[in-house]
């Protein structure tokens, strides 16, 4: 292994390995691990920055035993075609000839919308000094 995984206490933290001078500067960080991944054996972990560091997400990557996998009924006789777009998000009709559309206007109204927020946001910020690639409070709200 190159990296140790961190060991999970009693109370189901982990603590991020850091050298001595980092930690005396800026204290140790003790992360909670799920509680459903508490009793797997971990592999490995991530901790990757978002918005340039404002936040973390956390992936763990952890061993399961092909028997503890669900094995998926398969059919032959059944087939489903699937066209993704923009409108219609996804036109789907299967070989027993049954049709099905899913709408994609919502999501496409709420994506141009938060666009438009964003670059609203980013115009304040050249029209204040700051360069547009800052991220704002204010955007770090829209994201969450």
């Amino acid at each position: 292994e190159i990296y140790q995984v961190p060991k999970v206490d009693e109370n189901g933290y982990w603590m991020i390995p850091m050298n001595v001078a980092f930690r005396k500067k800026f204290g140790s960080i003790k992360l909670r691990m799920p509680k459903n991944l508490r009793h797997k054996k971990i592999s490995y972990i991530e901790i990757v920055p978002k918005q340039k560091g404002r936040f973390f997400e956390v992936h763990y990557t952890y061993e399961m035993h092909v028997s503890q996998m669900k094995k998926p009924s398969t059919t032959k006789s059944n087939a489903l075609s699937c066209d993704l777009g923009v409108d219609r998000l996804v036109s789907c009709v299967t070989n027993t000839g049954d049709t099905f559309l899913i709408d994609g206007k919502k999501l496409k109204s709420i994506n141009q919308y938060f666009n438009k927020m964003i670059r609203n946001l980013q115009q304040k910020n050249i029209e204040n000094g700051i360069s547009k690639y800052v991220v704002t409070n204010r955007m770090a709200v829209l994201w969450h």
